[in-house]
């Protein structure tokens, strides 16, 4: 599971909101979202890595074994192009960054046999609303990144890579958000409906 870090000074704030002197600086204390492991029957936590300030997805591998999520360092709205992709092995808590390119890199999805990791990427890191594209990388360090609907012309909103090898995403075209799906092995996009909405 994924926790907010507590307030340092708790007791303070608490008596602070008492007394209804509960006005604060925006973004003067930033809090890390941390990974736990809980034992479902005992309902005992024990945290595992501090993670980051603005975690914004994360995904657990098919063996269990591993977290990969995508933070911005700072949990900031105006943050949004920062997003870099970081790797927790649960077992000791280490974890390295694994993709670092020019823009963000967000909602991370392992292969079903665990090789490989898909993520939103952008044409244009630095332009807010650049077209997305899916992503590939090897979840071992020093991974090159590989684009897999660079000559796809319409924007990636949404990814889920199902047990059936096939990655379904939701797409930005014109006014609707259709369904497609994308073989893997070759990245070409296959329309599934024409009346999504948004």
């Amino acid at each position: 599971i994924m926790s907010r870090e507590p307030r340092k000074n708790e007791e303070e704030y608490k008596a602070k909101m008492k007394r209804r002197d509960d006005g604060y600086v925006v973004d003067a204390e930033l809090f890390k979202d941390q990974f736990y492991i809980m034992d479902v029957a005992t309902g005992k936590a024990k945290k595992i890595n501090d993670g980051h300030p603005g975690i914004a997805g994360f995904s657990l591998s098919p063996d269990g074994t591993k977290v990969v999520y995508s933070t911005n360092y700072t949990g900031r709205m105006d943050d949004d192009l920062k997003f870099d992709l970081w790797l927790v092995d649960l077992k000791d808590g280490s974890s390295y960054k694994i993709a670092d390119l020019h823009g963000p890199e967000t909602s991370p999805e392992w292969s079903p046999d665990g090789k490989t990791i898909a993520y939103l990427s952008t044409t244009e890191g630095d332009v807010e609303y650049a077209q997305t594209d899916i992503t590939f990388i090897s979840p071992e360090k020093g991974s090159k990144p590989k684009v897999m609907t660079a000559d796809f012309d319409r924007a990636i909103n949404q990814i889920h890579w199902l047990k059936n090898g096939y990655i379904y995403a939701t797409v930005s075209d014109k006014t609707e958000t259709p369904l497609y799906r994308m073989d893997p092995k070759t990245g070409q996009m296959e329309k599934l409906n024409t009346n999504g909405s948004n």
